[in-house]
């Protein structure tokens, strides 16, 4: 029986084996014994297997231990992709069309992507009693994608190398386009990464189609490197190769705690923020597991892991003094500013934004 196959009553089932498992105190061994003594529900066998097949494009040093812990909580093996979510969007779209699907979780997008991969079908809803803990701001209408933190753009500038090389330290993002900059400037690819395609359409919505295009040529004049992550550029910064790199806001504050010689710069327009996400996909092999997966990721632990990589979680209630966020995230957060994103309207804009990028810069 293949997955889209399956009747609604089939799908609440699912849910609600979930909602009843009391997995934190359970364990996924005791549950996963008690559906499969179920036997077969309508031609589909549960807890026969305890894989589940997860894409992500979260910092692999951070996904280690969220993996980790999530392995350890719920007795399921994660097979994981580290992937970009320009690179994970057309990975689903080419599995949903040879009609091999082989992904159950998309654990770690940017919501834009969420937003188009649910307009083409690629996911499907899901609802548990933590799916529905999370605000109704922080999620799809109709239950396909939860965000579960914010994570935003950022800057990183090396300290030293703008010293020494007598730069001005930038207040606009308009101050890029200075000449003083040539080389000196690392920024993410917007076709492969989800921070370059955040940079690219809050830019456009702060200074409107025409003005920003004209910005963004004048800053690819600046650019040493295009990069296929959004960590890389404050990577370039924090090694010296360049002064200022184009990131997210993360990864300043953990490179600056590792001892580089780094600093922020919050641009008087703001910066732009979005969500981290998670879906189950649409047609994967493990549909149970990818329930109980969706389900762990909004739950309160991890959450708890989350905020040791992000600046703001989105379930309430979650006690302050559990939280892992370090100082530096606390005061990158009390010095940022952020403009109102419109991350539904980038999903609309996403492929003429990046026909347009392309035609001027690929």
């Amino acid at each position: 029986m293949n997955n889209s196959d399956r009747t609604e009553e089939e799908q609440n089932w699912l849910e609600r084996a979930v909602d009843r498992r009391q997995f934190l105190k359970l364990g996924a061994g005791s549950l996963l014994g008690a559906v499969a003594g179920l036997g077969t529900f309508r031609g589909l066998s549960y807890g026969q297997s305890n894989e589940v097949a997860v894409i992500s494009h979260n910092d692999p040093g951070n996904l280690e231990k969220w993996m980790s812990a999530f392995e350890e909580t719920t007795g399921l093996n994660a097979n994981i992709i580290n992937m970009s979510s320009g690179p994970s969007l057309r990975r689903l779209r080419s599995e949903a069309e040879a009609g091999d699907v082989n992904l159950d979780v998309w654990w770690g997008a940017e919501a834009a992507h969420s937003a188009i991969a649910q307009k083409e079908g690629l996911l499907r809803r899901v609802k548990t009693s933590n799916t529905r803990a999370i605000p109704d701001k922080y999620k799809s209408d109709e239950n396909y994608w939860f965000g579960y933190s914010f994570w935003a753009s950022n800057t990183a500038i090396n300290k030293n190398r703008r010293e020494r090389l007598g730069l001005d330290m930038p207040e606009s993002w308009l101050d890029l386009e200075d000449s003083q900059y040539k080389n000196e400037i690392a920024a993410p690819d917007p076709n492969q990464s989800g921070t370059g395609f955040l940079l690219v359409a809050s830019w456009i919505q702060i200074f409107g189609w025409d003005r920003a295009w004209e910005f963004m040529e004048k800053l690819d004049k600046n650019v040493l490197t295009y990069t296929g992550s959004g960590s890389t550029p404050a990577r370039h910064a924090a090694s010296g190769e360049v002064t200022i790199g184009l990131t997210w806001d993360e990864i300043v504050p953990r490179l600056i705690d590792e001892g580089y010689p780094l600093t922020w710069w919050i641009p008087e327009e703001g910066l732009a923020y979005s969500l981290d996400t998670v879906q189950a996909v649409k047609d994967g092999p493990h549909p149970y597991n990818a329930i109980t997966t969706v389900d762990y990721a909004l739950s309160e632990k991890a959450m708890i892991w989350y905020s040791m990589a992000r600046t703001v979680i989105t379930k309430p209630d979650v006690p302050e003094d559990k939280l892992k966020t370090t100082d530096t995230v606390k005061e990158w957060v009390r010095d940022a500013k952020f403009i109102d994103y419109d991350a539904e309207e980038a999903s609309k804009q996403s492929e003429k934004i990046l026909e347009e990028w392309n035609d001027r810069f690929a």
